[in-house]
């Protein structure tokens, strides 16, 4: 990789000399060495950032083939299982307990019901009983 930097350093390098010797060649008027050396120029300048770009791609294509490789590991597998079941354990946990809730209060409603009905039902009574 260092090597790999270090050419397109180089190549950089050679670039811009080729252009400031190329600008020279155009002052003394030596149109066709100028052209030579402005197309070399942009050719190196091109395949400076081409290898960059293709060390980049590399780079990021080895670093998401590792992490690939770490998610599909064995240990791993298991502890995202186990994971899956500590979550599920806890929803079934929390919905168990709004469950009891929901329960709990349909059957204090009913409760309530029956015995708002009954004190209806004993006052009708008490009513008809005094004269």
């Amino acid at each position: 990789m260092i090597l790999i930097f270090k050419l397109f350093l180089v190549l950089v390098g050679f670039s811009v000399s080729a252009l400031v010797l190329a600008t020279a060649f155009n002052w003394l008027e030596l149109a066709a060495l100028a052209s030579i050396l402005h197309t070399t120029a942009f050719f190196s300048w091109l395949s400076a950032y081409l290898i960059i770009s293709l060390q980049t791609v590399y780079l990021i294509l080895k670093s998401t083939w590792q992490q690939l490789q770490c998610y599909f590991n064995a240990s791993s597998k298991v502890q995202r299982q186990l994971l899956c079941r500590q979550n599920r354990h806890a929803q079934l946990k929390e919905l168990h307990t709004i469950q009891r809730q929901h329960l709990n209060n349909l059957y204090e409603a009913k409760r309530l019901k029956l015995l708002k009905t009954n004190d209806k039902k004993h006052r009708f009574n008490r009513n008809k009983l005094t004269p």
